[in-house]
């Protein structure tokens, strides 16, 4: 113990000590030498509460460790911020029409703890995007308890049935939600394996032509390469691969001098570029052979005249 109070200088002043090997320490740090010397030699004596002080930061220390390592400190931070004001209590939604304040608010994880600071508004953004209606949101903080949402939500735009199920999607093909709703059958209904995705290109050459797309009932997706059209009437208008648009042009043109769909067919075949072909529905054909077999009665009937 000599030795280490004598390398710290702490002998300087005693008894039988030469003040000439003295070393002189700077003010400020004399009064804290003597003390860790006093220390160091078994002469100060700790408060009377000192032991039971050390062992509160030991458990602070390791409650802090806890926190900290378990991956706590952010629901800590929360509870803490809510604790002195900072609880999100105001939250404001714009742009919904199907998407529910409830829906938003379990998506954005809300309680009565979770506060403004430590909340996560890009995470809660990805959260919102994960709703079925919702396209993109926005999320801003509002101090000191409130979060704005704008919400842009998709727009159905025909129902896809899928062997017996039936789903709303959007311009893209996407799905967005069982189709349980009936303000949307007045929406176009497309039929058939990959029909959702055919869809978007599809449907918009049926819309732009007024006087077919009313009349048409189902647009029923072909093998993944074609579409026949299903219409009001029962007629089933088969389209081709390729050049969809020129044939639905020849069908408007059909329709519109002739007045073909309201007649006795059950079926149009606009596959081949060059030629129209009609099936006859069974009263079609028997009326058809009827006209012939007249027609041919009164040829006879002229020869013999």
């Amino acid at each position: 113990m000599l030795a280490l109070t004598r390398a710290m200088g702490l002998g300087v002043g005693r008894a039988g000590g030469n003040p000439a090997d003295a070393t002189i320490l700077p003010r400020p740090l004399r009064k804290p030498v003597r003390y860790l010397g006093r220390w160091f030699s078994g002469n100060v004596n700790p408060p009377r509460h000192a032991a039971a002080l050390a062992n509160g930061g030991l458990i602070a220390a390791a409650l802090f460790y806890g926190v900290f390592a378990g991956g706590h400190a952010p629901t800590v931070v929360q509870a803490s911020a809510a604790a002195v004001g900072f609880s999100i209590r105001d939250l404001a939604i714009s742009g919904q029409n199907r998407t529910t304040e409830d829906e938003v608010a379990k998506a954005l994880g809300l309680n009565s703890w979770t506060s403004l600071i430590g909340f996560d508004a890009e995470a809660a953004r990805a959260s919102l995007e994960s709703l079925p209606w919702v396209a993109s949101a926005t999320v801003r903080k509002s101090y000191p308890s409130g979060l704005d949402i704008a919400l842009v939500e998709r727009r159905a735009a025909a129902i896809w049935q899928r062997d017996d199920a039936l789903t709303l999607i959007d311009e893209e093909g996407k799905e967005i939600a069982e189709f349980d709703d009936p303000r949307f059958s007045g929406l176009p209904l497309v039929i058939g394996v990959g029909a959702e995705r055919a869809a978007r290109d599809f449907l918009p050459l049926i819309g732009g032509r007024r006087a077919i797309a009313d009349r048409v009932v189902a647009h029923i997706l072909i093998g993944e390469r074609r579409w026949d059209l299903r219409l009001d009437n029962g007629v089933t208008v088969r389209l081709p691969e390729e050049a969809v648009g020129e044939a639905l042009d020849t069908l408007a043109r059909l329709e519109t001098e002739s007045g073909v769909l309201a007649r006795d067919i059950d079926a149009i075949d606009l596959r081949l570029p060059d030629r129209v072909a009609f099936e006859l529905t069974d009263s079609g054909a028997a009326a058809r052979a009827e006209a012939v077999k007249i027609m041919i009665d009164a040829e006879k009937k002229r020869r013999r005249t």
